[in-house]
């Protein structure tokens, strides 16, 4: 999934219950978009604080800036109680998933290329495809759904309809930062667009001097 490049210093709340507030400086730094998923959320108020260990059992960080992500319904009903930091699962913030996981530009499923990313998967069920989702999960569904329009905003790309801008355009606006990315693989100018007009994704993560391939960050 999208490398983020979550800011470290936390901001200047003026109550003692902040992630209510948090919301607006997540979005801010992070985009309107699910960092478990990707997917674009065009209701702000349907984007949620996620609470990266659950305040449940970690009430002490529950106004923490460090434990915030954003998060669409579905992902953060699928994660739960589930504790990523003492379950040692990669997140989004700290390493980059999109070394850990692939998503297929045709089938629009996601896999794993290692344990850590299969731990991923299982944290907010991504493999859950149509017909196994549960009521009201539609993440595959825009999934694939984005993925057919990128495979068609490629083709005309590169018949020279449209610029490298507009393609950005619309992947912002559908989202799924990494199907865009290896939909788009052979052209690094529309990849070094990607990663500059995405909102708060890391560019740590990516070799500018290699067509922009994926590194450890």
């Amino acid at each position: 999934m999208r490398p983020l490049n979550k800011p470290t210093t936390a901001p200047n709340y003026t109550d003692d219950s902040p992630y209510g507030e948090a919301k607006a400086d997540l979005i801010q730094a992070l985009g309107e978009y699910c960092s478990y998923c990707e997917r674009h959320i065009n209701d702000k108020k349907a984007l949620q604080v996620e609470h990266i260990q659950p305040k449940s059992l970690v009430p002490n960080l529950e106004c923490v800036w460090d434990n915030f992500l954003l998060a669409c319904a579905s992902c953060n009903i699928h994660k739960g109680i589930k504790n990523p930091i003492t379950l040692g699962i990669r997140l989004p913030h700290t390493n980059n998933l999109m070394l850990d996981l692939e998503v297929d530009p045709d089938s629009s499923l996601i896999s794993a290329n290692n344990p850590e990313g299969q731990a991923f998967i299982e944290l907010v069920r991504l493999s859950d495809v149509a017909g196994t989702a549960t009521l009201g999960d539609d993440r595959y569904e825009k999934r694939f759904e984005t993925a057919g329009i990128a495979q068609n905003i490629l083709e005309d790309y590169e018949n020279g309809e449209i610029a490298s801008k507009w393609v950005v355009r619309v992947a912002q606006t559908h989202g799924f930062f990494s199907l865009w990315y290896t939909i788009f693989q052979g052209h690094p100018e529309v990849i070094e667009e990607l990663i500059s007009n995405f909102q708060g994704t890391h560019p740590a993560a990516f070799d500018s001097t290699n067509n922009y391939s994926l590194v450890a960050i």
